[in-house]
């Protein structure tokens, strides 16, 4: 498999929110272990699987704010 040769580990995710969890669920099941999560899905992993939650509006609206 792709991601296992090239030594692969980690993902950024990007999707729609519906898609979001079935994607991450390929995404695992393909070898990943790190998910940079960019979508608004509380994604449900395994454990030995780590999930980083980025939340554009939020440091959008914190960068706005900061601009005053």
């Amino acid at each position: 498999m792709y991601v296992w040769e090239h030594y692969i580990d980690i993902a950024i995710l990007t999707v729609p929110a519906p898609y979001a969890q079935s994607t991450a669920e390929y995404l695992v099941q393909s070898g990943i272990k790190y998910i940079w999560n960019f979508t608004p899905a509380v994604l449900d992993v395994p454990d030995d699987v780590q999930v980083w939650n980025e939340n554009i509006m939020g440091n959008f609206l914190q960068f706005t704010y900061d601009m005053k």
